[in-house]
């Protein structure tokens, strides 16, 4: 076997991506968030919009909810009661059998209006509740917020208190927790000073003990007096800047904008740790109004995009530590510097898993070595998340030569496994050695 010459140095070439809008989000990153008052659902005697039984109410309330391909809904009225059964149960039964690829679960408020003195025959518990598909979100808890008001409250409709899920979305690698608070506020004209009480106490709590949260907040806000994104909704406080960043801390994302008497009181709102998600959702995709037959009310929804945070977004969070430990490295933190100087750019670095503030191993930058089929095995390791195309291989025969060749390997010369330290993959390619002696020269290219 010819003598193998190699030249190793792991050059960073800097590529700057421009890509179109429309590509930087993924459908299934895509997470669609919901509000629906199902009208007595359970009980459809009281309601006003379904005049068929109990079992066909429900039926075409799971067939709606299906048809929306929502991932998480947020409902109210929802009966559930020692007399008049547990509609929640019968809704995911029905959801289930009607989605047989999917598996939905869902959880119910213990909270209801007048629950210190309850009259189930005259009034059947109105319950918040929610639904969700369990291939797209993960269910951590669920607890009644601001359950030290105490009963005969006239606050939340007198004891219909906002209720609290907390959930993981997202792709594997980028799963975020997220929290939603259902709500069924006070109805009709006149109770403007109640919702006002309510809610006022509500977004008090917010911002002392979830200022940093990634909050949803929806349902149906019965906003009768002043409806629309900026009537009742305004006053309550949403758009303020209670922590001074500069921006309102939280926005309409889905629900009438205008005020539209009785078509404008389902709405959702999120928390500015959220609207950034919101809005990278293209126009045409990112909320919606869908009306019901078994309701008096309409599927209100929203998207939000919760696929892997860009490159650049990654790189910015990488350097945070290394900022803190040393400061003056700030100064030459950009992703074609090499701060410590080990012929690895930060970026590669980066990409790779080495420390930019110390010379790094170079072996997990790019390590060669001779296979037993005269072929040659090179090895790289690269960040978890990063688009195809972060991390590239290039060769050349000899530095004489200015034109470098992307190497292209077949499907079965490319392996890709786990690394030993946790959001990396190792990535080995599998070459024919060059047939004649002489230098083979590699480049591992980073690209932004």
């Amino acid at each position: 076997m010819n003598p193998l010459h190699f030249c190793f140095r792991a050059w960073l070439s800097l590529s700057l991506l421009f890509v179109s809008a429309d590509l930087l989000y993924s459908q299934e990153d895509l997470l669609t968030v919901a509000t629906y008052n199902a009208e007595w659902l359970g009980y459809p005697d009281k309601s006003g919009s379904w005049s068929g039984s109990r079992s066909s109410q429900i039926e075409a309330a799971a067939t709606e909810i299906l048809a929306l391909d929502a991932d998480i809904f947020a409902l109210q009225e929802v009966i559930i009661d020692s007399l008049n059964g547990n509609a929640l149960d019968d809704l995911i039964a029905e959801l289930n059998t009607q989605d047989p690829t999917e598996i939905w679960d869902g959880v119910y408020n213990p909270k209801f209006s007048y629950w210190w003195n309850p009259d189930f025959e005259s009034f059947p518990a109105q319950r918040q509740a929610y639904v969700w598909k369990t291939s797209t979100v993960t269910y951590l808890s669920s607890e009644v917020m601001l359950n030290w008001i105490e009963a005969d409250d006239e606050r939340f409709a007198r004891g219909r208190l906002p209720f609290l899920l907390t959930v993981e979305v997202g792709p594997a690698a980028f799963r975020r927790e997220i929290q939603l608070i259902n709500l069924h506020l006070k109805c009709c004209r006149g109770s403007d000073d109640r919702r006002l009480f309510s809610m006022t106490t509500l977004l008090d709590e917010l911002h002392t003990q979830y200022a940093d949260n990634s909050l949803i907040v929806l349902g149906d806000f019965n906003v009768a007096d002043s409806g629309g994104a900026y009537g009742e909704i305004s006053d309550w406080g949403f758009y303020d800047d209670v922590d001074g960043d500069g921006s309102p801390d939280f926005a309409h994302v889905g629900g009438a904008v205008a005020d539209l008497s009785w078509d404008d009181i389902d709405h959702i709102m999120v928390s500015n740790e959220l609207l950034s998600n919101w809005e990278s959702v293209p126009g045409e995709l990112q909320n919606g109004i869908v009306s019901s037959s078994a309701s008096d009310h309409p599927f209100v929804y929203s998207r939000l995009d919760f696929g892997p945070p860009t490159v650049a977004e990654q790189y910015d969070l990488w350097l945070q530590p290394f900022i803190t430990i040393d400061p003056s490295f700030a100064a030459e933190s950009a992703f074609e510097d090499d701060y410590d100087k080990d012929g690895l750019a930060n970026g590669l670095e980066f990409m790779t898993g080495t420390s930019p503030l110390q010379s790094s191993a170079r072996d997990r930058s790019l390590t060669i070595h001779e296979g037993i089929l005269n072929d040659l095995q090179l090895s790289f390791y690269q960040r978890k998340g990063l688009h195809a195309y972060s991390l590239s291989l290039w060769t050349i025969p000899d530095l004489s030569n200015p034109t470098w060749t992307l190497v292209t390997p077949a499907v079965d010369d490319l392996t890709i496994s786990e690394d030993i330290e946790p959001g990396f993959d190792r990535f080995t390619i599998r070459i024919q050695q060059p047939g004649t002696e002489g230098a083979q020269i590699f480049r591992l290219e980073a690209s932004l």
